[in-house]
């Protein structure tokens, strides 16, 4: 039934499957391990309202579960990508309900703290080259984190690059590069 990618029925599969581990306290092991597989075939086919609900898993997982969720996070991203490439050639994307920061902030966070400062750029990096005009929606999130992430991870300017994106969008990431490298060179 989930193969079938019919949107209504995997938004609710996804939701139930994400309640599922908070709900069945008594063995976390086998009710992680039936979402996650389950959450997984959802992931291949993009879903706004299952891909929130697969992201509020992934935030409520990950302290317990750090690859899992960490793989299944970029399975989401990878899939959700793809949909917004095809949409934004197919159509003008001025009229795409997408919002693929507002989901992601605290997991980057967690991502950052849990997994480590490299495993957080490389999905920030990820996010950062989404089409222009779409990288314009809610893009806080992903600035608050790139600057928590210290000078020594910017090889060959990665981070800095990162930042020039995000002022591609918004200029008044402009002074927050400059504050980053500031403090980055005074610690």
């Amino acid at each position: 039934i989930i193969e079938r990618n019919v949107d209504i029925i995997n938004t609710s599969f996804a939701w139930h499957f994400w309640k599922l581990i908070t709900e069945e306290k008594s063995d976390y092991e086998k009710v992680f391990q039936i979402s996650h597989c389950y959450l997984s075939v959802i992931a291949n086919h993009f879903n706004s309202a299952a891909f929130n609900d697969i992201f509020m898993f992934i935030e409520e997982n990950i302290e317990n579960k750090r690859a899992e969720c960490y793989d299944l996070l970029w399975k989401v991203l990878k899939t959700e990508k793809m949909w917004v490439e095809s949409v934004a050639k197919e159509k003008n994307i001025d009229g795409i309900n997408w919002w693929p920061y507002y989901s992601t902030g605290d997991i980057l966070k967690k991502v950052r703290d849990l997994l480590g400062y490299g495993q957080c750029l490389e999905v920030v990096e990820f996010l950062a080259d989404y089409p222009v005009k779409l990288r314009g929606r809610n893009i806080d999130s992903l600035g608050l984190v790139l600057q928590r992430i210290p000078f020594e991870y910017n090889k060959d300017q990665r981070i800095e690059k990162i930042f020039d994106k995000l002022i591609e969008i918004d200029p008044l990431y402009f002074d927050a590069k400059e504050k980053w490298i500031k403090e980055s060179k005074i610690k």
